[in-house]
């Protein structure tokens, strides 16, 4: 998946704005995606569409999953 060069720069700016809030780069950056897609994304076009691992990806998203039980 080939992210826009907009999607691409709002994704890595948001990684980097949440490193500085405290939250995990590659968290901020699965957020950011997930944020702005037009549809929802499973954990393999996650991870193509950011290049990073399965694992990467599982964890980045148990931590997302684990900012429900706060939030509700």
């Amino acid at each position: 998946m080939n992210l826009p060069p907009l999607t691409q720069r709002f994704v890595l700016h948001f990684g980097e704005m949440g490193s500085r809030w405290g939250i995990n780069r590659t968290v901020g950056q699965i957020y950011a995606l997930l944020y702005v897609s037009a549809k929802p994304l499973n954990a393999d076009e996650v991870g193509e569409a950011l290049s990073f691992s399965r694992s990467n990806v599982s964890m980045g998203l148990k931590e997302l999953q684990s900012w429900t039980a706060w939030c509700v």
